[in-house]
């Protein structure tokens, strides 16, 4: 399942941001809370982790890039939920 990692952060009001450095490569697997990239906009520097674990898939943004709040950054590949099987046996 393909899960997309957008620019959002919680404790800041921004509108845009630069893509200051990435932590991660297309292939690479992460953990969740990974850091996947570090932006930076006016003052503020922060990071993005990655949501969920999985293997990167495509980076959409390259470093100096500025991006607005809500656009895709990278693609994660994470795996299927399992099911449950309800016919195992007790």
């Amino acid at each position: 399942m393909i899960v997309e990692v957008e620019l959002t952060h919680e404790n800041v009001d921004i509108d845009e941001a630069t893509v200051s450095s990435w932590y991660v490569e297309e292939g690479e697997e992460v953990e969740a809370g990974d850091t996947l990239v570090e932006l930076v906009a006016g003052d503020e520097t922060f990071t993005i982790s990655a949501p969920e674990s999985g293997a990167v898939v495509e980076l959409r943004a390259d470093e100096d890039d500025v991006v607005k709040t809500g656009d895709v950054l990278l693609l994660l590949d994470v795996p299927e939920p399992e099911e449950e099987d309800q016919d195992e046996e007790e």
